[in-house]
């Protein structure tokens, strides 16, 4: 019962920070391109397709795919039902599929 009430407070606390004047101050280098295998390549290019989505949607995802949270876990973390978690998480990879795309295509 810790995990969903600490994970609140952190999505909370990074909204705040997303939000404030530095955050747009701050870079970060990308990668050497020159030792970058396909898994890599692709793993950069989710990583900026999930920058251009919104904090909500990313949120979701970031929970379920990368901390690996059951739907009712992420229910209970963000003070919603288990339905409007999974309706949640399918919105946002429905959202996200495009982005990837079009970046695919780019390179």
């Amino acid at each position: 019962m810790k995990r969903p009430w600490f994970l609140g407070i952190v999505a909370n606390k990074c909204r705040d920070a997303s939000r404030s004047a530095w955050w747009s101050v701050l870079k970060v280098e990308p990668p050497e391109t020159a030792a970058l295998t396909a898994d890599l390549a692709e793993a950069i290019d989710l990583r900026r397709a999930l920058r251009r989505m919104g904090h909500d949607d990313r949120l979701v995802l970031v929970l379920r795919y990368f901390l690996d949270m059951p739907f009712e876990e992420i229910a209970t973390t963000l003070g919603i039902s288990t339905k409007a978690a999974r309706s949640r998480v399918e919105r946002a990879v429905h959202r996200l599929r495009p982005i990837v795309r079009v970046q695919g295509a780019a390179v």
